[in-house]
């Protein structure tokens, strides 16, 4: 608790009031106990928190929102269920659906903004997931439009070591499909 406000007051001191905690899928080390922990002092210090979050209950989201979680950023990486599998072997993650179903339950709680994403080259078609990605905020805005939304665009690229990208998105076909967004949802923040 002690490092956690350490490094919130250092984040405080460069300017920073927007926070996004990224925590990863190990429940036994953030999951519910951490949140309910944590999150009430955290707020404290900043204007607006978001956490990139393991997909949670809806009952769960919404405690976290009176905890003072304003929005949650979850990526289904791809809307293709066989190449989900393939990457997703065990744990809670492995549930594609689970997975998808995600920022309904956000919308379902109430929170405030939803962020989606696809891994663009997880899959063989990335023309594919961005679709599907387009067609999620579409029936989210109509089912939850209380909520704002946010997308984003990461790309997996070829590395030593790492996953081999099944397709390659290149630099104006980015800018192709962030325009796409744009003309598509005009009031969606994209990053």
């Amino acid at each position: 608790a002690e490092e956690i406000d350490r490094e919130c007051d250092a984040l405080n001191a460069m300017g920073y009031e927007h926070l996004l905690l990224v925590t990863g899928e190990h429940q036994n080390k953030v999951g519910m106990d951490y949140f309910r922990q944590h999150l009430p002092s955290i707020r404290k210090k900043v204007s607006s928190l978001m956490m990139e979050v393991q997909p949670l209950s809806t009952e769960n989201y919404a405690e976290l929102k009176t905890l003072g979680l304003d929005g949650v950023m979850v990526y289904q990486e791809t809307y293709n269920a066989s190449t989900y599998q393939y990457h997703h072997l065990k744990g809670q993650k492995q549930d594609f659906f689970w997975r998808l179903e995600t920022p309904e339950r956000l919308g379902q709680a109430g929170i405030d903004k939803i962020g989606l994403g696809a891994l663009i080259g997880l899959s063989k078609d990335w023309r594919t997931d961005c679709y599907f990605l387009a067609t999620h905020l579409s029936f989210l805005q109509k089912h939850y439009w209380q909520s704002r939304y946010s997308i984003s665009f990461p790309r997996l690229r070829p590395c030593a070591g790492g996953i081999e990208p099944a397709s390659l998105m290149d630099d104006p076909q980015l800018v192709q499909l962030i325009c796409a967004f744009r003309l598509f949802a005009p009031e969606v923040e994209l990053s």
